[in-house]
């Protein structure tokens, strides 16, 4: 081997070395501020100053990795899921090739700007307005009612097209407090007598109607 060709294959491994090595990893999971569940393809913004510098996005496990250059010295994350308030962190990069954590999504909301909140439910409960909110827009509430009337509750459809973080994290801890109550006042099983009632009457294939508080 001619030391032409010596020194093109040391000049082509030091450029792949370096490739790899001139990088920093951020590694982690993305979760809900509301409930701490993982969120699936959530976005993550890379900024350095006010520039765009890359993305990313959790995977179904909630998972994600994004490989910036080495040379920055720290970033900051724009961390975006729908109806989640945007929520920016910065990241200090100094001495670091790897960042592993768990980063949150959404703002923290002070307990008195929540439309309402766990005081509120208890106080329906030692009034008898018993309710559980739930994000519906075609179901009759009327004919709902009827039929939750016999395990001590009524359900509030929320139909409003300006759900945001503050009207789903209300919903959640009111439900929660709720859901506890009804589950000493009914027999073992209620929820599920309760949905399959539900599914009969109005002759819908699905009945989900806290999936969409739970999930955030």
């Amino acid at each position: 081997m001619n030391k032409f060709k010596k020194f093109s294959i040391i000049f082509i491994f030091c450029l792949i070395n370096s490739h790899i090595y001139g990088q920093k990893v951020i590694e982690g999971t993305a979760h809900s501020i509301i409930t701490d569940n993982l969120l699936q393809f959530a976005t993550i913004a890379v900024f350095y100053n006010d520039s765009l510098i890359t993305g990313g996005a959790s995977d179904f496990d909630g998972k994600f990795t994004i490989i910036i250059p080495d040379s920055l010295p720290y970033v900051r994350l724009r961390l975006k899921y729908m109806f989640l308030y945007a929520n920016d962190t910065i990241i200090d990069l100094h001495d670091k090739d790897t960042i592993r954590g768990k980063f949150y999504f959404g703002k923290r909301i002070p307990k008195y700007d929540l439309l309402f909140y766990e005081k509120d439910a208890k106080r329906d409960i030692l009034d008898g307005d018993i309710k559980l909110y739930i994000e519906a827009i075609v179901y009759n509430q009327e004919k709902l009612n009827k039929i939750t009337k016999k395990y001590g509750f009524r359900y509030v459809c929320i139909t409003t097209p300006d759900i945001d973080q503050n009207l789903i994290e209300s919903a959640y801890r009111y439900n929660t407090v709720i859901i506890n109550y009804l589950n000493r006042i009914n027999h073992y099983g209620w929820r599920k007598e309760l949905d399959k009632k539900i599914v009969k009457k109005i002759k819908r294939g699905y009945w989900f109607p806290e999936d969409f508080w739970s999930n955030y």
